[in-house]
């Protein structure tokens, strides 16, 4: 699954990990990823469909782990270059991003666990 959230992305899932292309590699919950020239580079694979027409210059991108299978990402594709400093203010925003999505997971949880007692109350036999 990360493997294809990486993929459908734009980013090759064999270099996710890179140590270039992180900011933090000792983060596990929340981390940024930084592409300074997104031009040409291998971590943009779309680049003739994506890079070129569009005048991509920087690719920064922010997200963690929400709970053991729920993850959430956000990827800018800038048109202007985003310099290293600046890329790493956006931990904090990653940060208060998780702390805002946490109440919406715990939402979710609980619907899908309701649904889950109400398909089985349903089933004939119960």
């Amino acid at each position: 699954m990360m493997t294809r959230l990486v993929r459908d992305l734009g980013l090759d899932p064999n270099r996710a990990r890179d140590p270039e292309l992180m900011l933090d590699m000792g983060e596990k919950t929340c981390n940024v990823f930084h592409v300074p020239e997104a031009l040409d580079s291998p971590y943009v694979p779309a680049q003739e469909q994506f890079v070129r027409p569009f005048g991509i210059r920087s690719v920064l991108g922010f997200g963690g782990l929400l709970g053991r299978q729920d993850l959430y990402v956000v990827i800018v594709f800038a048109k202007a270059p985003i310099p290293r400093g600046c890329a790493s203010l956006f931990r904090a925003i990653s940060h208060s991003a998780k702390l805002a999505l946490q109440p919406l997971r715990s939402e979710l949880l609980d619907a899908g666990a309701q649904a889950s007692l109400r398909v089985v109350a349903d089933e004939p036999g119960a």
